[in-house]
This record gives structure tokens, C-alpha cells and sequence, in this order.
């Protein structure tokens, strides 16, 4: 007789920490709702327990010019995030506990219950890009709440959420978001110097004018340097200060 699959395991969760939760919530997938409309996802959204975020895509056009294709899904809300969080720096997820998830099995996004303890490290079940894939079909609907809530399109919103996270990361605005996190950031904030100048430069200007960052010259004298990786790649990047 084969061994019984363990979705749940509160002692193993409690002796993690939440190492993964702690970086971001887990995404939710299509069956983990009866219905997917307009005021089902608004519902949802309301609660408190969801955020529509979007997975960036760079692609580029006919005339070789490179752009963004945003895929939006849901995912649990994380801490200090808004309803519509198309892009930020993730934080711990608001459902972590000491003991784990506040959620039963049942009510787990289905990303959630994709992950399944370990000992040493939680690991997915099934690829967890499936779970994300499953909102395809309902893009214009997550658009329609965007729209909504926001009184933005996707694409003002997300040319809104580059700024603020430029702006977030120049002058470290690090609140529960894990170091992890910190790291992986850069990778994102390379290609968005390249594709999305304009709004890097605005997010850049914003923290200047606050005098929240700190100038190249005193970057190339400090031994602080490599402590502060991501404002010295922007800095040096745009070319601004």
C-alpha cells in the first residue's frame, strides 16, 4: 500500500516559520471558486483575502520594439497590499500564523494546498504555472474589476505600479518583505529599466525629490555599496544622478 500524500502538517509548519508564506501568499486557481464573474471576483476582493495581481510577459512587436503583456490571476493577499496589486515588492502573506496557514484545507488557494511539507523544504506537487494558467479565459473579467476598482486599465495601473515600485525600492521601503525577496527583485527591475524607462525615471525623480536617495558620488565612496545592490543598479542604469 502506497503512502498517504500529507497536505497539512502544523508541527512541520510551525518548526518552518512560514519560509515560503513569509515572501508571498500563494496563488488561487479557478476551481477554488463555485463561479467566476465580475461580482464574484469583487466579492472575493472585498474580503480581504485576495489581490489581482499580473505575471509580466516581455515580448516584442513587428517593429521590434519590446513591451509588457500582463497575465492577471488572484492570489492571497499579502501584507500592506491593496485589492488590485498588479506589481510590487511581495511581503509575508496575511493569512500566515504561528502554526501555519489560518485557512482550513478546504478554503486554501489552491496554490496553498499545491505545496506539500516536507521536512526540509515545502515542495509542489504539480507545476504551479497550471494554477496561474487556469485564468486565461477570464482576463476581461480581472480587467473589468481592475477598471472598477481602480479607475484605471490594466495598463495604467501597472505603468502606475512600476513608478511606485522604482520608487519603493530606491528609498527602501523593505516592510515585511523578505530578503529573498530583496534578491529576486533585481532580475524584474533590470528588464524594467530597459522596457519601461519613462516610468523607472519618474519612480526615480519621486524618491530624489524626497531626498531619499542617495547620490552616485557618495555610492562610489561608500563601503556600503554592496549592501545596496538595487538603487546603485537603477542609479547606474538611468543614469540619473
Amino acid at each position: 500500500m502506497g503512502c498517504i500524500m500529507e497536505y497539512v502538517n502544523k508541527d512541520l509548519c510551525k518548526k518552518c516559520g512560514g519560509y515560503c508564506c513569509k515572501k508571498s501568499g500563494c496563488d488561487y486557481g479557478v476551481d477554488n471558486f463555485d463561479i467566476v464573474t465580475l461580482n464574484k471576483v469583487l466579492e472575493v476582493l472585498n474580503s480581504g483575502k485576495a489581490s489581482i495581481v499580473a505575471a509580466l510577459f516581455f515580448k516584442t512587436n513587428s517593429s521590434g520594439a519590446e513591451y509588457i503583456s500582463p497575465f492577471l490571476y488572484l492570489r492571497a493577499r499579502n501584507i500592506n497590499r491593496d485589492k488590485v496589486d498588479l506589481l510590487s515588492m511581495k511581503t509575508t502573506c496575511s493569512l500566515l500564523k504561528s502554526d501555519g496557514c489560518s485557512l482550513t484545507l478546504e478554503e486554501r488557494p489552491k496554490g496553498g494546498v499545491n505545496l506539500i511539507p516536507d521536512s526540509i523544504e515545502c515542495y509542489p506537487l504539480e507545476d504551479p504555472f497550471k494554477i496561474v494558467d487556469e485564468w486565461k479565459k477570464y482576463q476581461h473579467i480581472l480587467a473589468k474589476a481592475v477598471m472598477k476598482l481602480t479607475g484605471k486599465s490594466v495598463n495604467e495601473k501597472l505603468s502606475e505600479d512600476i513608478e511606485n515600485l522604482v520608487y519603493d525600492v530606491q528609498i527602501q521601503h523593505f516592510d515585511h518583505v523578505a530578503v529573498r525577496e530583496r534578491i529576486e527583485i533585481l532580475s524584474l527591475i533590470k528588464e524594467l529599466v530597459r522596457v519601461c524607462p519613462e516610468e523607472c525615471s519618474r519612480g526615480l525623480q519621486r524618491a530624489k525629490k524626497d531626498k531619499l536617495v542617495i547620490t552616485k558620488r557618495w555610492f562610489l565612496k561608500s563601503s556600503f555599496i554592496l549592501s545596496l545592490p538595487y538603487t546603485f543598479l537603477i542609479v547606474l542604469s538611468l543614469d540619473l544622478i
